[in-house]
Order: structure tokens, then sequence, then C-alpha cells
């Protein structure tokens, strides 16, 4: 394929195990160091340590978390920036005018950025990880990151007493990076297990895991197509603009959501498949399709969905959010 494709679909292939391949090759002019990814980084960064298994276990268990982190429409609008930034460069044909124009609305998108998503959180541990990761001792690191190894330059300067080695923590997720430039410091993992302890950690302050009105209100702000999950098994599937409790004998979820929405229903642990039949599944669904229908009708294209809270399994919301 060439250049940069969606981070959806890249997470979606790595969780299979599949290895999507640059097919372009990088010029001359970018020897050392390519604004686009190339068949060079693929061949000479990634694939090499995919047979070291611990690592590839890594790489598939962090694409699993990676497809349930919460992307914003900024991060949207600024892969798309970026995409169209580095084809630019890698084209021949583009002029210096086109070059700095897509330079310009880079900058003008990243300093709309309002906040930093899951996403880009996951976005960061990938980066200071998979391509731009050390291994081993802070004071004789081995490189292995697949953008260090494909590159000609950084692969050697990159251990330089002056490139700053900091042992890798979940805190990564916290540190900016600019891909435009050498990086000022790096992150060095003790081992491959260790980058597994930091994923792991990182998962667990994640909506998918917290649930609650927190995880909720960060859907709210991506302002993207997301999944909340009732305690019940219900899953809705739309972009989330409010959401209300209504207390009483049995507490009620009361959320818009805009379409398109899509439901579907995952039979929760606490309910096992064996003793419940579709008459059961029907008498959760059905009233819950009926308040859409109503709310479909009522606000033209939006929906207002009525959910119960099963006592008994969890106090409050189990929301769920996923790309």
């Amino acid at each position: 394929m060439s250049g940069f494709i969606p981070p959806a679909a890249c997470m979606e292939l790595q969780s299979l195990g599949i290895l999507p391949i640059a097919s372009d090759m990088r010029s001359i002019e970018h020897l050392k160091y390519t604004p686009a990814p190339d068949i060079v980084h693929e061949a000479a960064g990634h694939a090499p340590l995919l047979v070291q298994p611990d690592f590839a276990r890594y790489l598939r268990q962090y694409a699993e978390v990676a497809k349930k982190a919460i992307i914003s429409h900024e991060d949207i609008a600024l892969y798309e920036a970026i995409r169209v930034l580095s084809d630019c460069k890698e084209n021949p044909h583009s002029t210096p005018e086109q070059v700095q124009e897509a330079e310009q609305n880079l900058s003008l998108v990243a300093k709309s950025v309002s906040h930093v998503s899951e996403a880009s959180e996951l976005g960061r541990m990938n980066w200071w990880t998979a391509e731009y990761g050390l291994i081993g001792s802070l004071d004789s690191p081995k490189i292995l990151g697949a953008g260090l190894l494909s590159s000609v330059g950084e692969s050697k300067t990159c251990l330089d007493p002056a490139v700053k080695k900091i042992p890798l923590s979940v805190e990564c997720v916290k540190m900016a990076y600019d891909i435009t430039e050498p990086q000022p410091q790096l992150f060095v993992a003790r081992d491959f297990n260790h980058l597994t302890e930091v994923l792991d950690a990182q998962a667990a302050r994640m909506a998918f895991r917290r649930g609650g009105r927190q995880s909720l209100d960060q859907i709210i702000k991506a302002k993207t197509v997301n999944t909340v999950q009732l305690d019940s098994g219900l899953q809705i599937s739309g972009i989330l603009k409010e959401y209300i409790l209504v207390q009483g004998a049995s507490s009620r979820w009361i959320m818009e959501i805009h379409c398109p929405a899509t439901f579907s229903f995952m039979d929760p642990p606490s309910f096992p498949t064996k003793t419940r039949s579709s008459q059961d599944i029907l008498e959760v669904i059905i009233p819950t399709v009926m308040a859409f229908q109503l709310g479909l009708f009522e606000a033209k294209l939006n929906c207002f969905l009525l959910g119960t809270i099963r006592s008994g399994v969890n106090s409050e919301l189990d929301g769920k959010g996923n790309t």
C-alpha cells in the first residue's frame, strides 16, 4: 500500500497479526529520513523484530488496546493533515508552494487540538516503543524501534550520550514528539515483558476498562462514533451528545445519541449464555428500540435511548469507548 493508512485500519490489521507494508521507496533527497512510510522502513525496521515472540505478542496486544481507544474528531483532522503533507513531500511533482500550503495547514490543525485523547496517548506509546524505543540497560541500550533501525543517521546518533535515556514507564504517553526532528530523548524498556507491563498500566486507566460517567464525558468530548455498553449487555453505537441519570425506584439513563446508530447485544459473565433464551434478549432490546424509534420521530435525526441499569450487576452505567 502507499503511504499512511488510517489508524483504525492499521490497528485492526496488527491485532490480526498482519503487517501492512508500504510499497513506496524513499527518494534520494530523503535517504536519511523519509517523511512517509516506505518499504525500507517496513523491511529494515518492523519486519526483522517480528520473529521475536514476546515483541510480536506485545504488538498484537497493543493493537487490541489501541482499537478500543477513544479517538477524537481532532485526531482525525490531524491524521489527514499529516497524510497530505507526507504525500506532498514525497511526490516529485509537488511544487514548493504546495508543500508550504500543506505545512501551514498542518500547523493550523495541530494548534487547534484542544485535548490529548486516548488515541493520541496510545500513539505516543507506539512512537516511544515500536518506532523510537530502546531496550536493555540505560548505560548500554540496544535499538528496538523501527524508526531508528531504518534511519541511516539516527540509528547511530540515538546511542550518543547527548540523547537523554529515560526508563520506560506509562508516563511516556505524556511526552509529545516531533516527527520532523531527531528525538532529544528516548525511552528504554528493561526487556520485552516490560513493554507489556507498561501497556497494561495504560489500559487500566482507559474508558473501556473504567466505565462510568468519566468515560461518557470523554466520548462526548471526542464527537466521534463510539460504543456505550450497559450492564445488561446492550451495546449502542453512535455519537453521544448528552446523558441524564433519572433517579427512582430503578435508575434509568437517558442518552441522546445522534444517528446513524446501531444496536447489538453481548452476554456479560453475570448472565451465562446457556441459561438465557432469545425471549430474554428480546425483553431487553425491544423496549430500547421502541424508545429509539419514538426519539427518532420526535427529534428528527437524533435518537433518545432509554436504558435500565440492572441492580446487582453494576451500580452505575458501564460506559465503554471504542473506535
